[in-house]
C-alpha cells in the first residue's frame, strides 16, 4: 500500500471528463468512470483515458497561438489527475 495520498476529481472536473471521453470507446468511459469515483485502475487503461484527454488537448480549439486556453488548461488537469489514478504511478 502507498503512503501517498491520490488526487479526486471535483463534480465539475467529473463532467468535463465525460464529455471529452463521450465519444471514445467503452472501455475508455468505463475507466474514466472507475477514475471519477476514485478508484485506481491498470496503466494501461489509465494510459488509454490520458490518450483521449491529450488528444482533445492538442486539437487546435484549445490554442491560441501557441498557449493552451483555458480549456485546454483543464483538460492538462485532468490528464494529471487521470495518470496519477494509474496503479503504478507511486512505484
Amino acid at each position: 500500500m502507498s503512503d501517498h495520498e491520490r488526487l479526486s476529481l471535483s463534480r465539475e472536473q467529473v463532467a468535463f471528463m465525460n464529455e471529452v471521453v463521450a465519444t471514445s470507446p467503452s472501455r475508455v468511459q468505463a475507466t474514466a468512470a472507475k477514475i471519477a469515483n476514485g478508484e485506481v485502475v491498470p496503466d494501461e487503461d489509465a494510459d488509454a483515458v490520458v490518450a483521449v484527454l491529450a488528444a482533445a488537448m492538442l486539437a487546435s480549439d484549445n490554442f491560441e497561438g501557441e498557449e493552451l486556453t483555458g480549456r485546454g488548461l483543464e483538460v492538462d488537469g485532468l490528464i494529471g489527475v487521470v495518470q496519477q489514478m494509474s496503479e503504478h504511478f507511486y512505484d
